[in-house]
């Protein structure tokens, strides 16, 4: 005999025969007898020629089922003239509770997102059952034959017709690969069932996390086709509107470069805010959208708590100031506390925040404090500012928009302790704004006992330059406010929906 091939050593009459392929340069007489574990003969097979397939049904001679359990093989050639060639022997385990099998993904099956409504995550399905199982693996590699392989799931547990593993596709490039689920008994049978589906996402990405639409500045959208689709780029605001819709786009299998400006439908620069680019993509018999808001960077922080506080007195037109200056885009918290907090990683009350996880640029930001709280309550047991940035909130698909809101500075009330009757008070500060635009100014006064906003002057249509309103000392119901602290807000919102303030403290008294 120059040549044996057997099919199962381990097998389940009920999913096929076990087959022996053999072979021979002489024709030859093929015997193959089959005896159970009391060394009965169950079955004689017979062939004859150089090349003979030989199969064993699980039966005996008389068409019996054999019970479960090991079987003893013997093969024998007989070529004429004495020429007989060497036997072969081995054992053949008869199992009827044996099945490994992969119903999914298919052998070659393509697995897209753009066919799963835009999972990327591919659910194995199959089953492994057998006497004496002792372990199995669900494993993938590249291309059709594998260098190496990448564990999905090892378990000693049999499934029957139920997921095997979860298998994530997104990490992976398009291409060919093959899925191996290979299952071993306790006697060291191993039996190997290979998939080579294809991978076939759609996938997208930004080259940049921040940019000065001002100035001209764009950022790009790369998209990766696995086949024929229509692709529509839409842009949505932290609000979740959209602003810009792109023409759809008929697209084949290839790379693609998307570019937004900042700006709008209508051609207008949006206002400074972070930004989330979405892609819709149809086959025209299935659709997804490529979201990535809900996936996070999780790659950058940084904290700043050593900052140059100077001495201040908000009552008299001299709010805190201080300045920060982190080198990457990230989401911004600024929270101050009374003494003895330490590190601050949360808004929670003594302490609070004056933005929390803000989409914010990269470079130097100063904060103006006027020594209030969010409410407008007056916290003179503020003593701890920090600065944190961070991305693990920070979405995938996030660009931050920056370099049009209009700025406030200066803010103060003249005079600083009012006594409405004897006068007037005047609000004053420098008003920029892009391009010289106007913006809508409204000024607020919040009686910090009562934290009621009791009056409010606007200034609808205000051109940038030096701003001044006057208060005469009344609420908005004609009559004189009561005495005690207040806090003087300024809000500007301009035309295309940045909205800044900033905030002073002042005294009445008569």
């Amino acid at each position: 005999m120059s040549s044996i091939a057997f099919s199962k050593r381990k097998f389940n009459p009920d999913d096929g025969d076990a087959i022996w392929t053999l072979g021979s340069s002489l024709s030859a007489s093929w015997t193959l007898t089959i005896r159970n574990a009391q060394d009965q003969v169950v079955r004689t097979l017979t062939g004859g020629g150089t090349s003979v397939g030989l199969s064993w049904d699980g039966k005996d001679g008389g068409g019996t089922p054999q019970p479960d359990g090991t079987f003893n093989y013997l093969i024998e050639a007989d070529a004429g003239g004495g020429q007989v060639g060497t036997p072969a022997k081995g054992m053949i385990y008869l199992d009827r509770t044996f099945s490994v099998e992969v119903t999914a993904p298919g052998p070659t099956a393509l697995v897209s997102n753009v066919l799963q409504n835009g999972a990327t995550d591919v659910p194995v399905t199959g089953t492994v059952t057998m006497a004496n199982l002792s372990s199995w693996t669900l494993d993938y590699g590249t291309g059709a034959n594998p260098t190496s392989w990448t564990t999905i799931v090892t378990s000693s547990s049999p499934v029957s017709n139920g997921t095997l593993g979860t298998w994530a596709t997104l990490p992976l490039a398009n291409g060919l690969y093959s899925l191996r689920l290979t299952a071993a008994d306790t006697y060291d049978n191993y039996t190997v069932v290979v998939h080579t589906p294809t991978v076939g996402n759609f996938t997208a990405s930004q080259n940049v996390l921040q940019i000065n639409a001002s100035q001209g500045q764009t950022v790009t959208y790369a998209s990766i086709v696995p086949f024929a689709v229509t692709t529509t780029l839409r842009i949505k605001n932290e609000a979740g509107q959209t602003v810009r819709t792109a023409t759809p786009a008929q697209r084949t299998t290839g790379s693609y470069n998307d570019v937004w400006d900042g700006r709008n439908d209508q051609g207008q620069l949006v206002s400074d805010g972070a930004y989330f680019y979405l892609f819709d993509v149809t086959d025209g018999s299935h659709s997804m959208t490529w979201d990535r808001t809900t996936a996070y960077l999780n790659n950058f922080s940084q904290i700043k708590d050593g900052l140059n506080i100077q001495p201040f007195d908000p009552f008299n037109n001299q709010p805190m100031t201080f300045t920060y200056n982190f080198p990457q885009a990230g989401q911004v918290s600024v929270a101050l506390s009374p003494p003895g907090q330490g590190y601050i990683s949360g808004c929670d009350p003594p302490k609070f925040c004056l933005f929390f996880n803000k989409y914010e640029e990269s470079g130097p930001h100063t904060v103006t404090w006027a020594g209030v709280d969010p409410t407008g309550a007056l916290r003179t047991d503020v003593t701890v500012a920090t600065v944190i940035t961070q991305r693990y909130a920070f979405s995938q698909n996030a660009v931050v928009v920056f370099g049009i809101k209009p700025t406030i500075t200066g803010l103060g009330v003249t005079p600083a302790y009012f006594e409405p009757l004897k006068g007037s008070q005047t609000v004053s500060f420098t008003l920029a704004t892009y391009q010289s635009q106007t913006a809508s100014v409204t000024v607020t006064f919040q009686n910090q006992a009562s934290l009621s906003v009791l009056k409010t002057l606007t200034a609808p249509a205000q051109s940038p330059g030096p701003v001044s309103l006057v208060w005469d000392g009344r609420a908005d119901n004609g009559m004189y406010v009561a005495a005690g602290p207040y806090t003087v807000t300024a809000t500007v919102l301009d035309s295309l929906g940045n909205e800044v303030r900033s905030q002073v403290l002042t005294m009445v008294y008569y």
